[in-house]
């Protein structure tokens, strides 16, 4: 251990506190966050190591903890590697106290300097106070013993108040100063700067607040009036400090608000506190707890009688005394009881009972879901029940918060429920794990990709999207791994970083070598990658493989062609479309229509036939696109059969197709779709029907008006009417406002009664 500090010193003293850059303090809607990376930049004329920032998008409303954990996974699962064994842990009081623990692991000797700086930057850039690497030493890390600088070093007025490091900036007001500066004004006890200090008594932030008011002692600012207030501050450790700032106290006005601690304050040691020192003083009429003592009665009617009582005041020390009940032999009692815990919203009350296995499982689930409403490890807890053994409605319910949280915590908890025997629960695991991206979760997703092959591209999707948080070195890395499965899908991701731009030339290069990787699952996904590269050369690459026995690689030729440059491009996609493969038949004819290639419309039509859906979906998306008005009588055959496909999506384009001309004919065509069984069908069809202009159309979409259950089918029956404007709507219209509950529905019904002739 000395041998690493003295090693650190040294190393702090080679490196340069780069420069101040002081944000703007309000970023309530700012979703992004930052972790720390060193990097070799110039900077000053020189070449310097530097702790650089990297952003990362969040939900906006990260608890203290969570915004921690978060920021240390992000940087864990970014550099991979040496971060392997490394561990944090948050202080138990994480949100007074702002202290973490760092542990490295077994990271190589020349990585440790990097390691403490990185992490101890982004620690402190994500609101932590102190870091302690207890590989190191057990006492928090001062600035002077960090390796290497950061671009941000510029810390608040109350991060001084305690002693804390002498070096850096500080930023009072809107002015920053040498923190040596504000050292030296708050010894001499400068007014002006103290008066900065008692205004960040209202500070949004609890652990804030607790400094200033541990600090007020020693700064000779600590009174009655100034203290007074803080006994209703929102925080239990500001509420505690202020109490014991009492200690001893006779003074009528402080004796008074203490009273009213006990009275109304939801915290059972906050009371216990407050209550002593009424004592002391020599009120003792706070000491009975009556209504406790009657819960634990052998009389039912006594017990029922306190808890009705205690009902009526749901505080947290009311739940604390509640959760003894919850084993009551009476189901009237127990019932009871838990409302009121819930409506106390207690966190430890929850929480006891979610651990107490003697309460009935429905109990603790209850406990369990209002408990993962509060925030840090108490949310945490509630969902990891949940997850591990709620009902398939519960852990499913509970696995999107963990995702919307991005709780990190619960991580091992949602890979546990990659196998549950529920493939709805898997797959929502699948798709939490991939949203927060967590390194942790690739090779038990891998595992679960050959296990249950039929969520196998919920899977592989997940593993995707993990990739996709990780760095294009490591995800490159992932592509050479042992495991096949990994290996396919790492290389599948580099498709995301190349479409944006975060892949370089030497990963093209390492992508175009390995086209002819003897494993076909290797080559489709290198293929996948590659057809998202337009580039000239690596096209050609691919349309030397337009021929390959592979359909999934032929597939991604032409996915490759479609989005080319090439000069015979057309060309070379219409050859395709003769191919025989669903999927190579689909991107084909999805090229042509993004190309707006009209000179496919005839060889389209031959296939819009098609055994396979997705074949006929894509052909018919091609052909109304690519369909001008000249070509409508030539197609109107082909549309009217496609009116009867199998296929929703066909039918509505050729609803699409045909609605493009009036003609007699089609009223009747269009009347059976305004009733399928796809609602998507019955909107495209009462679209068509309004665009007619035909009096017998008026019939066919008030029937399905009238007999329609879907809000947005209704809506569109009524646009419908008011396209035709025909004066025959009006009496259905009449009808259908009659009967019809929703009032949205009835007004948009009078307005297009109104628009009638």
């Amino acid at each position: 251990m000395t041998t690493l500090r003295s090693t650190l010193r040294c190393l702090f003293f080679g490196a340069l506190v780069a420069t101040c850059v002081v944000a703007a303090r309000d970023a309530s809607a700012d979703t992004n966050y930052v972790f720390y990376t060193v990097e070799a930049v110039q900077f000053g004329g020189a070449a310097q190591k530097l702790a650089i920032p990297r952003t990362y998008p969040s939900t906006p409303d990260l608890a203290a903890s969570a915004v921690a954990s978060e920021a240390f996974n992000r940087l864990q699962s970014f550099r991979g590697g040496s971060y392997s064994g490394a561990a944090l842990t948050l202080d138990a009081n994480f949100a007074s106290t702002g202290a973490a623990t760092v542990t490295l692991g077994s990271p190589a000797p020349a990585d440790v300097a990097v390691m403490v700086s990185e992490i101890y930057w982004t620690m402190v850039a994500a609101g932590v106070r102190e870091v302690r690497f207890a590989d190191l030493s057990k006492e928090p890390l001062r600035l002077g013993d960090v390796p290497y600088g950061a671009a941000v070093v510029s810390l608040e007025l109350w991060q001084v108040l305690a002693g804390a490091p002498r070096t850096g900036f500080v930023l009072v007001g809107d002015t920053v100063l040498p923190a040596a500066e504000v050292g030296r004004r708050l010894e001499t006890k400068d007014k002006a700067l103290l008066k900065n200090v008692t205004d960040m008594l209202v500070s949004p932030l609890p652990f804030v607040r607790l400094e200033v008011v541990n600090a007020l002692p020693r700064l000779g600012l600590q009174s009655e009036d100034t203290m007074l207030p803080l006994l209703k501050d929102p925080d239990i450790t500001v509420r505690k400090a202020a109490i014991t700032s009492f200690n001893g106290t006779k003074s009528k006005k402080a004796l008074t608000a203490l009273e009213t601690v006990v009275q109304s304050d939801p915290e059972p040691t906050l009371q216990s506190a407050a209550a002593k020192i009424l004592s002391d003083a020599g009120n003792t009429k706070y000491q009975s707890v009556v209504l406790y003592e009657k819960l634990r009665d052998a009389d039912d009617g006594v017990v029922m009688d306190a808890v009705q009582k205690l009902s009526a005041t749901p505080r947290a020390d009311v739940a604390l005394a509640l959760v003894g009940v919850l084993t009551h032999k009476s189901e009237q009692v127990r019932s009871m009881a838990l409302k009121t815990i819930i409506a106390s919203k207690s966190d430890e009350a929850l929480r006891r009972i979610v651990e107490d296995q003697n309460v009935q499982n429905s109990y603790r689930s209850e406990a369990a879901t209002a408990l993962s409403q509060s925030q840090g490890d108490d949310a945490d807890h509630g969902l990891r029940y949940l997850v591990l053994n709620g009902t398939d409605a519960e852990r499913i319910a509970a696995i999107g918060e963990v995702e919307k949280r991005r709780r990190f915590k619960v991580v091992p908890d949602l890979l546990g429920a990659l196998d549950a025997s529920s493939a709805d629960v898997r797959a929502t695991a699948a798709k939490a794990l991939g949203v927060i991206k967590d390194s942790k979760a690739l090779a038990p997703l891998a595992t679960a990709v050959g296990k249950y092959p039929a969520e196998k591209a919920v899977f592989e999707d997940a593993v995707v999207g993990v990739f996709q948080g990780l760095s294009v070195d490591e995800v490159t890395k992932a592509s050479e791994s042992d495991n096949k499965i990994l290996k396919a899908l790492a290389i599948k991701a580099l498709a995301g970083f190349i479409e944006t731009g975060r892949a370089n030339a030497r990963v093209i290069d390492t992508l175009k070598a390995r086209l002819a990787d003897p494993d076909i699952e290797i080559r489709r996904s290198v293929a996948f990658a590659l057809a998202r590269v337009n580039d000239a050369d690596v096209v050609g690459k691919l349309v030397a493989l337009q021929k390959d026995p592979d359909a999934g690689i032929r597939e991604q030729v032409a996915v490759a062609i479609g989005r080319s440059s090439l000069g015979n491009a057309n060309e070379l996609l219409l050859a395709m479309l003769e191919d025989s493969a669903p999927g190579v038949k689909r991107a084909t004819a999805d090229g042509l229509r993004e190309r707006k290639v009209a000179a496919a419309l005839q060889k389209l039509k031959f296939q819009w036939k098609n055994p396979s859906g997705e074949v006929r979906r894509a052909v018919m998306k091609a052909i109304v696109a690519l369909a001008g008005d000249a070509d409508w009588d030539g197609l109107f055959q082909t549309w009217q059969e496609a009116l009867y496909d199998q296929e929703a999506e066909v039918k509505v384009e050729a609803l699409r197709g045909l609605s493009r001309r009036r003609d007699a004919r089609l009223p009747g065509l269009f009347a059976p779709l305004a009733r399928d069984t796809d609602n998507a069908v019955k909107t495209a069809a009462l679209d068509a029907l309004g665009t007619t202009g035909d009096p017998s159309a008026v019939e066919y979409i008030t029937g399905a008006l009238l007999e329609a259950q879907d809000k947005n089918v209704k809506l569109a029956a009524l646009k419908a009417l008011e396209s035709l404007k025909l004066e025959a709507a009006k009496k259905p219209i009449m009808e259908f406002v009659k009967n019809e509950t929703d009032p949205d529905l009835k007004k948009r019904a009078n307005e297009v009664f109104d628009s009638l002739p």
